[in-house]
């Protein structure tokens, strides 16, 4: 009985690893980087959804997992298209010398069964800074693939990244919300 424990064991690791132990493209269809900031005292809301990379995840092994994604910057939508041009322009995201947003994580470690803190390096135009936050994963089979989704939350404060000068209007605070769906790579 402990050598059919033993190889259930073993097969249970080994389908693990398989599963997880794989690299991940971030897909645009179901994904949603939002972000929210206060002007006025309102919460204004937008998205950037055009996103690429690569990503290695195994939960058995988190020194061999890292996130290296970008986000199109032409991809930002905050559903008026006139605040669209202005935030486009090179007082804020400066879409034309800087096409991308890019987050390279440096470590993962586990908190919970299904839940991971990242620290890694977030660049929005000329400025890299070390971002550290919280996030879920989820695992489901869509068409005989395995498909995994990142869910994480986080703030910045965005003079910190040259994304707007000083205002009275508009805080400096603004929060990330990430919903990554992902494909394995190669599908």
């Amino acid at each position: 009985m402990s050598v059919l424990k033993t190889v259930l064991a073993f097969l249970a690791v080994a389908l693990s690893l398989s599963v997880f132990g794989q690299g991940y493209v971030p897909a645009s269809n179901g994904t949603a980087i939002t972000f929210s900031i206060k002007n006025f005292g309102i919460n204004v809301e937008g998205a950037m959804n055009e996103i690429a990379g690569q990503i290695t995840f195994d939960p058995t092994n988190l020194t061999k997992s890292m996130f290296d994604v970008t986000l199109q910057t032409s991809s930002l939508n905050t559903g008026i298209d006139l605040r669209d041009s202005h935030l486009k322009k090179e007082e804020y995201f400066d879409v034309e010398n800087y096409p991308s947003i890019r987050f390279i994580s440096s470590t993962i470690v586990k908190l919970s069964d299904s839940g991971y803190r990242v620290t890694g390096l977030l660049k929005i135009k000329e400025t890299e800074k070390e971002v550290i936050f919280p996030f879920t994963v989820q695992k489901s089979t869509k068409n005989g693939d395995t498909v995994i989704v990142f869910s994480g939350s986080f703030a910045i404060n965005r003079r910190d990244f040259g994304v707007g000068g000083r205002s009275f209007s508009m805080a400096d605070e603004v929060q990330i919300d990430l919903k990554v769906n992902t494909m394995p790579s190669g599908s």
